[in-house]
């Protein structure tokens, strides 16, 4: 298990990645365009669609309760927006390469290349936050575990639905508070506390 130094030092080479490859499409998209402002930022706008795209997708969660037809809507969209996005940053970078260098292979690969590690921090980020909360969940709920009094054999009842909800909330962290309190049978409101109390625990981390 890797300690949480480590893994803020890792989030934050992710993050500098990120910000070099777009740094770098955007500057390839933007050798395509004429020395003038509206093709400039007209070219730089489809790597930033492509990004904002894929961050949009993996980082907002959906509700377990969601319909289908949200979820199915959401994706579909997103794949439309980014697939655009990356088909108009892949040609704008590869003409720009081939302008400056006879070397057809580097000028069709480095686009997907650049392009490519962008995606690869990203997921890489967006892993890196879920991990961090898995352990910070199994932290509160282990010390929910260890911090009852001595004297006392057996856990109380609140004290053991707090554990359950901790633990359950672990193996879903998308679990609805309805969802939630059905599965480790408490009430509603208090399985949304409980999961509230746990994403401000997180929130620091994202």
């Amino acid at each position: 298990m890797h300690d949480q130094t480590t893994l803020d030092r890792t989030k934050w080479a992710c993050r500098v990645i990120i910000a070099f490859a777009i740094g770098v499409s955007i500057w390839g998209n933007v050798l395509h365009a004429k020395p003038s402002f509206v093709p400039i930022a007209l070219s730089s706008l489809p790597p930033i669609l492509f990004y904002l795209g894929y961050e949009i997708i993996s980082r907002v969660p959906i509700p377990g309760d969601a319909k289908r037809l949200v979820r199915v809507s959401r994706v579909l969209a997103t794949i439309v927006i980014s697939g655009i996005g990356a088909w108009l940053s892949y040609w704008h970078q590869r003409d720009a390469f081939l302008r400056y260098t006879e070397d057809l292979q580097l000028a069709a690969l480095l686009p997907l290349s650049i392009d490519g590690l962008m995606i690869i921090a990203s997921v890489s980020l967006v892993l890196l936050n879920e991990y961090i909360r898995q352990l910070k969940v199994t932290v509160v709920a282990g010390s929910i575990k260890t911090t009852k009094p001595a004297a006392e054999k057996q856990p109380s009842r609140r004290g053991a639905k707090k554990e359950l909800v901790a633990q359950t909330l672990a193996r879903n962290p998308r679990m609805s508070p309805r969802e939630l309190a059905q599965t480790a049978g408490v009430s509603e409101s208090y399985a949304a506390m409980l999961k509230k109390e746990l994403v401000a625990l997180d929130g620091a981390e994202l």
